[in-house]
């Protein structure tokens, strides 16, 4: 009924989405900035809110550029998948990524959900990563729709032991600890 400030923590950027971690942390998904408000790429930040009249940083993540320019996750939070028992969030990210093949550089779309270990003391850091490029491919070449840049990976869900990516052209499921094997 009557909103006060009690503290005060200026940091450069800003977070579109916070999230408690405990009772004594948030963890906030935003962009960095320049100190002259240039808007930079993709951050976490973990604040230390033990005390309201001190908010502190205690951690911060700078996603590089290559791995990509946004995330759903920065204007729907239904995007932003945090598992606190086990100290994971799934992230879907998208963007344009320079690469090369055959001695020619290119740009390709890619939308991927990217997992992360949160921890209050070493910050934000990826585990790995699933696309859904395959399934795209798959639905292409058999019923020609068209999907192609359309189909970001929107959603995540965590049950049991596995990471469901859900897209407009399917679901995965991979196993949390072991990405890399493959849906």
């Amino acid at each position: 009924r009557a909103p006060r400030m009690t503290g005060e923590l200026k940091v450069p950027g800003y977070s579109s989405y916070m999230h408690p971690i405990g009772t004594d942390h948030l963890l906030t998904i935003g962009r960095d900035a320049t100190e002259t408000g240039q808007v930079q790429g993709l951050q976490f930040q973990i604040f230390d809110v033990s005390d309201p009249s001190e908010p502190q940083l205690a951690q911060k993540t700078v996603l590089d550029e290559r791995v990509g320019g946004h995330s759903e996750a920065e204007y729907d939070h239904h995007a932003f998948n945090y598992l606190p028992s086990k100290g994971l969030l799934a992230l879907p990210i998208s963007g344009w990524v320079s690469a090369e093949q055959g001695g020619h550089s290119f740009e390709s779309y890619q939308s991927r959900l990217f997992l992360f270990d949160v921890d209050v003391e070493h910050g934000v850091t990826p585990v790995g990563a699933v696309s859904h490029h395959a399934l795209i491919q798959e639905t292409e070449r058999h019923q020609a729709c068209g999907y192609g840049l359309h189909a970001p990976i929107e959603r995540s869900i965590f049950m049991d032991e596995f990471l469901y990516s859900i897209s407009p052209v399917g679901i995965q499921a991979h196993h949390m600890r072991a990405l890399h094997e493959g849906a």
